[in-house]
């Protein structure tokens, strides 16, 4: 039997799935700032880096903690891109096949990835984020109501 994945009290109430009054007061609450990308990451990987860090940024879902997540989602659509590319310019069926496979993991992977970061469509259902610049609390979860 299989049970629902865990879901952090932050993105509970970005659902509005969960009242106040039932929060884990002792949750840790990591620091939404600006980071660098990992010194592993390889150029394309950095390349997504710079896409998509500032706006996971902006919307408050990406944290002090959550650099290394980020840096193997970038990695896996980097590694993507690269698979595609080799496809392309393979005509051997064999190689074409253990390529295509590889592909369908990599794609796999990513999705996984994305929907964490509310990267997907289905990631971001029920998310109500606060994008205002000049607000301390991007997830309203700080305020009182």
């Amino acid at each position: 039997m299989s049970r629902r994945a865990w879901k952090p009290t932050r993105l509970k109430v970005l659902e509005n799935t969960i009242h106040k009054e039932r929060l884990n007061p002792n949750e840790p609450q990591p620091k939404v700032v600006e980071q660098k990308p990992p010194k592993d990451l390889d150029r394309d990987a950095r390349r997504v880096w710079r896409k998509i860090e500032p706006k996971l940024r902006q919307l408050g879902l990406l944290t002090e903690v959550d650099g290394d997540a980020l840096g193997i989602l970038c990695q896996i659509r980097a590694r993507l891109v690269q698979i595609h590319k080799l496809i392309e310019g393979t005509e051997d069926m064999a190689v074409r096949t253990k390529l295509m496979a590889d592909e369908r993991r990599y794609n796999n992977q990513f999705r996984q990835y994305a929907k964490e970061f509310g990267l997907t469509p289905a990631g971001r259902v029920g998310l109500s984020v606060n994008t205002s610049a000049d607000s301390d609390d991007p997830l309203g979860i700080l305020g009182d109501e």
